[in-house]
Formats: structure tokens, sequence, C-alpha cells
């Protein structure tokens, strides 16, 4: 497919448009694909256009009838077993979701901030996953460490004249 400059496979909610570490927001990247797919497509020659859609049939596949394999919904995450547990562990991922950027970039390997609150809540992540709050978490510690040293001499050759 040598004149095809992108494919988006869709695998996950969104597809790889502003997905994470991408440099432009997911919403925009999107809006600006449809846009050039749009004026692209008013161009498209018309034996192209036939053509697409008759690649796009699949021989022999089965519609209907006895070939077909009912879907079956997957079971949905708890958050416990016990409904009042929870419900406790509920309400500690609204707080938790509330304390998060909001931003959905999804470096911490969660899709959004909703599923690394309720990774948090499970067990099976830390806040410092999100990396503006390891950031916050790592200012802070630096910031402690300075007072501390300033608090706790080692050694007078380390201070100039004015005790710094």
């Amino acid at each position: 497919m040598p004149d095809v400059d992108y494919v988006e496979c869709s695998a996950c909610s969104g597809g790889c448009i502003g997905g994470p570490l991408t440099a432009e927001n997911k919403f925009v990247a999107e809006k600006n694909l449809k846009l050039r797919l749009a004026r692209m497509r008013e161009h498209e020659p018309a034996d192209r256009v036939k053509a697409m859609k008759q690649s796009m049939v699949c021989e022999g596949f089965p519609k209907s009838g006895a070939y077909v394999k009912k879907l079956v919904p997957r079971p949905m995450m708890q958050l416990d077993d016990d409904i009042l547990e929870a419900m406790k562990k509920f309400e500690q991922m609204e707080e938790v979701l509330n304390s998060l950027p909001g931003l959905d970039c999804g470096a911490c390997g969660a899709p959004n901030c909703q599923c690394l609150a309720e990774d948090i809540v499970q067990g099976k992540a830390t806040e410092i996953d999100c990396i503006f709050k390891l950031r916050a978490s790592v200012k802070k510690l630096a910031h402690g460490m300075l007072e501390l040293a300033r608090q706790i001499p080692i050694d007078n050759n380390d201070f100039n004249d004015n005790g710094e």
C-alpha cells in the first residue's frame, strides 16, 4: 500500500490518534484527521472509490445462520464482592480521580485518569504512577531536602560568610 500515509487500527477506544505520549491533544488530532480525510475524499477518482468498496467485501463470510457465534459479554470488573466495601472503594476512587490532573495522557499506562483511579483503589497502581503527581512529589521532596540541608550544617567549610 504505497499510497497510504497513515493507518489507524482502532485497537483501543479512539485508536492511536492523540494516544499516550503524542504531541497533540487527541480531540484536535482527530478533528484534523477527519478534515484531511474529507478533503481527500472530495477529489477521489470514482474508479478508486469503487475499487475500495469492492475490496471491503469479504467473500464467504457468514452473515447469519448457524455459522454466527453468539456474542457473550465479558463480566465487568467489580471493585469488591461486598457491596458496602465496593461503595467505599467507589468513594475513594472519586476522591483519587478528583486529585488527578484529568488530562488522560496515558503516560501512567492506564488509558485515562478514571482507570488509573480505579487501579489505585484496587491496589494495582499508586498515585505516583501519574507523572504529574510524581513530579509534585519529587519537587516537595527536593524542597524538604534543601530545608533540611540549611538546618543541619555538615561542615563549616560548606558555608560562605552569610551562612548559606
